[in-house]
């Protein structure tokens, strides 16, 4: 039998604790304290948490403090961003580096790291780091729909420990397959697929937040994306890479093979919504040539100048061109307008680095704890927060 842990709830220590002890104590999952830990989040872009886009700060500053408080030595952070946010900086603009640097656990961007090759099938080679394989894997997937692999949970995350444009390559050879043998020759030792707000629609990065305030944990990734694809009320027969999953024997092939543990499926399903490829997306061909093409240089400076104008880059977008375009921009010295304030509170919820207090019915930012990661002018409704 696969256990898988399934904990509601909202506050991100107690499900972190809850969800990992349903399947066993860390140190149980994780038994040499001196081998290396990779934590591998989704930080794939640079939208905050509270857009349903990427990992919670708050989740992951709860899973490290687990980690040194049990007494683990070597813990990393290692991400691979998106092939369109390669050129940003995403761990400084979501106040990743800062939050990481107050536990001194190092921050790695995949994406810059020198790789071993591996052979993805005859035609294509990809790349991924030697610290995959000297490490054991922590894999902190996010709650989302994904245009193109319809879930996008614990196998698909594993695309960010690919170098670089080779997930250009991953497209090319038959996503869904290469996904698959992406998560055997990875084979992480812990999944948790972290949903305390998750992204509904076009995911993984245009889609429209959920708050679904669910945590699913197992040592299977398999098994913890079969039950997350449940919770979101699609069934994994209709989800190609979990079909080629379940058939290559890579976890339980039906749920009668899952031992689940906390909460049940029924009282923590949230129905979210499905995406719908748009024109350029339905067809395999043009898709794979559209990959390939965006892996030329030249190609892809070109596509950067004609995307600095905004009239262009919504028509891209409308066709199905581009999925994910970054560009250069910051959170810089977050500023309260004390007339918009009202004084609730929710920034203060959503904050990772317990930078805000309420003096005098006003939110007050601490300059000095505040990791510059943009959640509470996120969430405001007032608008009252703003970047300088």
């Amino acid at each position: 039998m696969y256990r898988v842990s399934i904990v509601k709830g909202n506050d991100p220590s107690t499900i972190v604790l809850n969800s990992i002890a349903n399947i066993g104590s860390i140190e149980k999952i994780f038994p040499d304290k001196d081998e290396k830990i990779l934590i591998k989040p989704n930080f794939g872009c640079h939208r905050t948490a509270m857009t349903g886009a990427t990992t919670d700060l708050r989740v992951l500053k709860s899973l490290i403090e687990l980690l040194k408080v049990q007494g683990y030595k070597d813990v990393v952070v290692a991400e691979g961003a998106m092939t369109g946010y390669i050129n940003i900086d995403v761990f400084k603009y979501l106040g990743v580096d800062k939050l990481c640097s107050k536990f001194n656990v190092p921050v790695i961007d995949i994406n810059q790291e020198k790789g071993k090759p591996i052979r993805l099938t005859p035609a294509y080679t990809i790349r991924i780091p030697d610290i995959i394989f000297e490490s054991k894997i922590i894999n902190l997937a996010k709650l989302k729909t994904h245009v193109l692999t319809t879930v996008s949970l614990g196998i698909k995350n594993l695309l960010g420990c690919v170098i670089g444009y080779d997930k250009r390559l991953i497209h090319l050879a038959g996503l869904d397959k290469s996904l698959v043998k992406l998560a055997k020759i990875i084979a992480p030792t812990l999944t948790i697929i972290e949903g305390l707000i998750g992204m509904e629609g076009r995911g993984p990065v245009a889609g429209n937040p959920v708050k679904s305030e669910v945590m699913i944990s197992a040592e299977n990734v398999l098994a913890a994306d079969l039950v997350a694809s449940l919770l979101m009320g699609i069934d994994p027969i209709f989800v190609p890479h979990l079909r080629i999953a379940i058939s290559e024997n890579l976890g339980p092939h039906t749920l009668e093979e899952v031992e689940i543990v906390g909460c049940t499926i029924n009282e923590s399903v949230v129905h979210f919504a499905v995406p719908h490829p748009k024109l350029l997306e339905r067809n395999p061909i043009i898709n794979k040539a559209k990959h390939w093409a965006r892996g030329l240089p030249p190609i892809r400076k070109l596509a950067y100048a004609m995307l600095s104008s905004r009239g262009t880059s919504e028509i891209f977008g409308k066709i199905g061109i581009v999925q994910e375009v970054g560009g250069k921009i910051s959170v810089k010295n977050p500023q309260i307008n004390k007339k918009l304030c009202k004084g609730c509170g929710t920034c203060i919820k959503v904050c990772p680095g317990n930078a805000i207090h309420i003096i005098d019915k006003k939110a007050v930012i601490n300059p000095e704890k505040c990791l510059l990661c943009g959640c509470c002018i996120e969430v405001c409704q007032f608008s009252a927060i703003s970047s300088c």
